[in-house]
């Protein structure tokens, strides 16, 4: 293994050149989100418009016209870091590498940032801040060129197939959504429908109310005194005893 250093509380393997944030990039604070900001992206709405935790809506204005580091400023995303794409706006809750000193891999700082945990580092007076001077003089290991551009790689890779993971789960939740649109609307029969106080029902389907086959009652909160109600702390039982009480409260039309 490697032998490693110690820095700001990570450890650094050896041989990697330990730097300030403030050595390698300068920081300033974005601007005012542009008045005419959608929060879908639209045809002529269409730069990514930046806050502390990535994009927050999209306008016609260009603030920046190439790829750049940013950094949330202020509230519950400070320190959290995002690139931008090449033409984008910065708001003022962020800050962004003004310039680069030194040539770097974006890709990989912003993986290092990240692991990081900047928000560690900010102002916890009053709401939480990331500022210019707190930035600066933070540490960090820094390796060539060649091995963040290897790193970096690494990262890229494993973070595209998290994406591919997710649209799959995003496609498959929208196809089941739409089965049961169409399972509880014509079930599975092809017979035909007919319209109820609740919608479109399968003609031989009955309406019913949950009160007329069972019976719901509201849980309790179990005894203080008693440790074994609580632990083991996996058993969720809050969880099971809220759904209850939501059920019991939400009685309403039933096909069965």
């Amino acid at each position: 293994m490697a032998n490693l250093i110690e820095v700001e509380r990570n450890t650094t393997p050896n041989g990697w050149e330990v730097v300030k944030i403030g050595d390698i990039f300068k920081f300033s604070s974005g601007k005012s989100r542009p008045k005419n900001t959608s929060k879908e992206k639209t045809e002529k709405l269409n730069i990514p418009v930046y806050g502390g935790n990535g994009i927050l809506g999209y306008s016609d204005k260009i603030f920046l016209n190439r790829p750049t580091l940013i950094l949330g400023r202020v509230g519950e995303y400070c320190g959290c870091a995002h690139l931008t794409e090449t033409n984008s706006w910065i708001s003022d809750n962020a800050l962004y590498a003004k310039e680069c000193i030194r040539e770097i891999d974006l890709i990989f700082i912003k993986n290092c940032f990240e692991y990081m945990n900047l928000n560690q580092y900010s102002n916890k007076m009053g709401q939480p801040l990331i500022t210019q001077g707190i930035i600066n003089d933070i540490k960090f290991g820094l390796p060539s060129l060649p091995e963040q551009r290897k790193i970096a790689h690494v990262l890229s890779t494993v973070q595209k197939a998290i994406e591919q993971q997710d649209n799959l789960i995003r496609t498959t939740t929208e196809l089941k959504k739409a089965l049961m649109q169409k399972l509880f609307t014509e079930g599975t029969r092809g017979e035909n429908q007919k319209e109820t106080e609740i919608g479109l029902v399968p003609e031989s389907w009955k309406v019913k109310t949950i009160g007329e086959f069972s019976k719901l009652y509201t849980g309790g909160t179990p005894s203080t005194e008693n440790k074994n109600y609580y632990y083991p702390k996996e058993i969720p039982w809050g969880a099971f005893i809220n759904n209850l009480t939501i059920y019991r409260r939400a009685l309403c039309g039933f096909i069965v």
